[in-house]
């Protein structure tokens, strides 16, 4: 998938740093490397960009739900976002419940009624 963002409204220095910035995140990639990276937004001060993100492929949508989930805790007033609380949560949508005895969905409307098994078994949709 390729995500291409469009910033306007940056200084020289604003842009200096950020491809400061994604020039790290390109090192850490090919070196296997994981950590925080920052970048101060001074909001109060001349950083005032006007943001466009284009994708190229399909996205869900991104929720408050799914915000949540990509913000890591415990760093103070730093707002720091890892991708993996999104996909953990998307992993979590993609499960369904497949019953034991007759094989069909958890929620499916036609579960057999007469089926005895109660016990569902978590899966990945699809894969039941």
């Amino acid at each position: 998938m390729r995500l291409t963002v469009s910033m306007t409204n940056i200084t020289v220095p604003q842009a200096l740093t950020l491809k400061a910035m994604f020039e790290y995140w390109n090192t850490l990639s090919k070196m296997g490397g994981s950590q925080h990276v920052s970048f101060f937004v001074d909001g109060d001060g001349d950083f005032h960009p006007q943001c466009a993100v284009m994708v190229d492929g399909v996205l869900p949508e991104l929720t408050a739900a799914l915000r949540e989930r990509a913000l890591v805790e415990g760093l103070g007033d730093t707002r720091c976002y890892d991708p993996d609380g999104i996909a953990w949560a998307l992993e979590e949508d993609e499960m369904v419940g497949i019953c034991d005895g007759c094989g069909t969905e958890e929620e499916d409307a036609h579960h057999q009624p007469s089926c005895k098994r109660p016990g569902f078994t978590k899966v990945r949709r699809g894969a039941g």
